[in-house]
């Protein structure tokens, strides 16, 4: 057989021809192409035949979004309140710290509330028409004692009120505290007005009077005593010293004579001689006596002056020097000392139960709404209507396209080439 004649139809198709025919490596099908190829200009071509059912469908998705925009969702007022926490601070001396101890953490708030009223108003909005929608946290160090609440409502009273209940639950639980550091406050400025006041109203005066007594009264009298002493019974008891010793002269004169006489009548007459010697040992012991009482005396003076004068003048240097000083220093140290640190101690826990020391949980000016409903966002609503039917009017222009009869003979007929034909070619 010759190569380069043609074959006849019959020929082509006998099994004999069909095991002689020679197939190019390049024209053997590698794969089905043509279900992986996506044709941009067949999409388009469905896009525009169908282009009536995707605008019906977007058309009708927007009717339904007008509808329910305009007619159908019920509108919601929003109210909104941002609320201060409250806090109190404590002065040291002339410096304030720095971080204020605030009555509750508010990240532990929005959980309480969230909880209670936001969770629990999301399953009550069409029986109760407002709840409680959102609890924000401002974002800053400068925020951080700071939250906003925010409900909504059938309208900006019901939505004022859904705030109501949430707020009074915060500020009552915040009143507890407020009100413990406020009377702990209170306590400690009524116990320092008790210990001024006994300050003023009895130590200062009873030490004024000891200091009035002790210089008027102690010291006068220990100096009149020294006085008495030098001048009265130093000079007393020197008199009747130099009496005793004259009325000893006198005794011991009258001995002297007494014995001349004894002398002379121990012969002539023995009883007078008796009662001469009699008289004498009287008059000596009478001059012994008066000795002893002279001894007596100057000891006595001699006491006065080493130790009745010396204590006295001890106990005025001690008054002068010691006690009557340490009790002006102790009036000193309560007029310019304690009683000022009192006075400012006071001072200072009456300014601390003051704002902005000492602040109740309070909200920041008034709650805010609106004159127009927040929701329903009726353009929104319409504009996210017509994206979702023009998605779906797609959806459906290609399922019917690919779906239809027409579609699955063409698919046929491109999976079955013609048999003369080379696998891989058109």
């Amino acid at each position: 057989m010759d190569e380069n004649k043609p074959l006849d139809k019959d020929s082509q198709n006998s099994p004999e021809t069909r095991q002689m025919i020679a197939i190019p490596v390049d024209c053997l099908p590698l794969g089905n192409q043509s279900e992986d190829e996506i044709d941009l200009r067949e999409l388009l071509n469905v896009l525009v035949k169908r282009k009536w059912l995707i605008a019906a469908t977007t058309a009708l998705a927007i009717g339904f979004g007008i509808i329910y925009a305009f007619f159908l969702a019920r509108p919601a007022y929003e109210a909104r309140a941002t609320v201060e926490i409250g806090h109190y601070l404590t002065q040291n001396g002339r410096k304030t710290e720095n971080t204020p101890v605030y009555f509750g953490n508010r990240t532990v708030i929005k959980k309480y509330l969230n909880t209670k009223y936001h969770t629990a108003g999301k399953y009550r909005t069409k029986a109760a028409n407002a709840y409680l929608s959102k609890v924000s946290l401002p974002k800053g160090e400068e925020n951080r004692c700071f939250f906003t609440l925010t409900a909504l409502g059938s309208s900006n009273v019901l939505a004022t009120r859904a705030l109501q209940a949430p707020l009074k639950d915060i500020f009552n639980q915040h009143n507890i505290f407020y009100k413990a550091i406020l009377q702990k406050k209170k306590d400690a400025i009524e116990s320092l007005e008790k210990r001024l006041s006994n300050k003023r109203k009895i130590v200062l005066p009873q030490l004024k009077a000891e200091v009035k007594i002790l210089e008027e009264v102690d010291l006068k009298r220990i100096e009149n005593q020294i006085i008495f002493l030098q001048t009265r019974e130093i000079p007393t008891t020197h008199s009747k010293i130099r009496e005793y010793e004259k009325e000893i002269s006198q005794k011991e004169a009258l001995s002297k004579e007494l014995r001349r006489k004894l002398d002379k009548l121990l012969q002539k007459d023995a009883a007078m001689a008796t009662m001469i010697a009699l008289q004498i040992a009287n008059l000596q012991n009478d001059i012994a006596n008066l000795r002893i009482k002279i001894i007596d005396l100057q000891t006595r003076i001699k006491e006065i002056n080493e130790s009745d004068i010396m204590d006295l003048r001890a106990q005025k240097r001690r008054l002068t020097e010691m006690t009557i000083p340490q009790k002006k220093a102790e009036i000193t140290r309560l007029l310019e000392t304690t009683i000022p640190k009192l006075q400012n101690q006071i001072k200072q826990l009456k300014l601390e139960i003051q704002p902005p020391f000492l602040t109740r949980t309070k909200v920041v000016g008034k709650i805010r709404t609106h004159n127009h409903p927040v929701k329903p966002r009726k353009k929104l609503i319409v504009a996210l209507a017509g994206i979702m039917g023009l998605m779906l009017g797609v959806f459906l222009a290609f399922g019917r396209e690919f779906l239809s009869p027409k579609s699955a003979v063409n698919s046929t007929e491109i999976d079955s080439p013609d048999p003369g034909q080379a696998p891989g070619n058109k």
